[in-house]
């Protein structure tokens, strides 16, 4: 089966989500709530971007909306 548009969301979200875990240095023994904290800050900070398969220097939103 051809993969659709949800499947490149999906790779994308991925790998969205593995680069601001990079870039906020989260490590396996920080609790949950601390990761989710990390990733909020580094997701809504202006400066950080990710190019994927959906779009290229894509940015977050205070709301978390993606631009």
């Amino acid at each position: 089966e051809t993969p659709n548009q949800f499947a490149a969301d999906a790779y994308d979200c991925v790998y969205a989500v593995k680069a601001a875990l990079e870039q906020a240095e989260c490590t396996p023994d920080m609790s949950a709530s601390d990761i989710c904290d990390k990733l909020v800050k580094v997701f809504t900070d202006p400066t950080f971007e990710f190019s994927g398969l959906t779009g290229e220097t894509m940015t977050w939103q205070d709301t978390g909306e993606v631009s």
